[in-house]
């Protein structure tokens, strides 16, 4: 069993874009409260709920990064002689089969592994672990499958 985990820069990349868009949302609606406080003529219980909702947004902010990022930091790849397990705390387990594999799907920001069974995407490895070539090029030799281009 080989255990794989995102790479420092792979995970930094991804705590980067999940506060860039959280930080756009959280400024878009406090923009939005402000506009209608500011132009509107906001009474003295419009500016108590615009600091009610101020104050959620950055609770909510805080607690929201905090567990963001401890789920980035525990993601891991198990590959196995017979299946791939990727493990994230707080989600269950996705794991699929080797021999269950139909197909490989080569996508800019990783791979897709396809199960037979549903014929869907039912595992997306991203780029971003540690020896993503090693992890690609070991699942290939396991399955004997060559990755498509998509």
């Amino acid at each position: 069993m080989e255990i794989y985990k995102l790479s420092p820069e792979g995970n930094a990349q991804l705590k980067k874009v999940w506060l860039i868009t959280v930080l756009g949302a959280m400024v878009a609606i406090t923009a939005v409260f402000a506009f209608n406080l500011l132009y509107r003529g906001g009474t003295d219980r419009d500016m108590a709920y615009f600091a009610i909702i101020v104050s959620a947004e950055m609770i909510a902010f805080y607690f929201g990064r905090k567990k963001y990022f401890l789920v980035t930091d525990s993601t891991r790849l198990m590959v196995y002689d017979d299946k791939v397990t990727l493990h994230t705390s707080n989600q269950p387990d996705v794991t699929i089969e080797l021999a269950n594999i139909k197909k490989i799907t080569r996508r800019k920001k990783g791979v897709f592994l396809v199960n037979r069974i549903t014929s869907k995407p039912s595992l997306f490895i991203m780029d971003k672990f540690e020896n993503f070539e090693e992890i690609e090029g070991i699942i290939e030799a396991k399955t004997g499958l060559v990755p498509t281009a998509n």
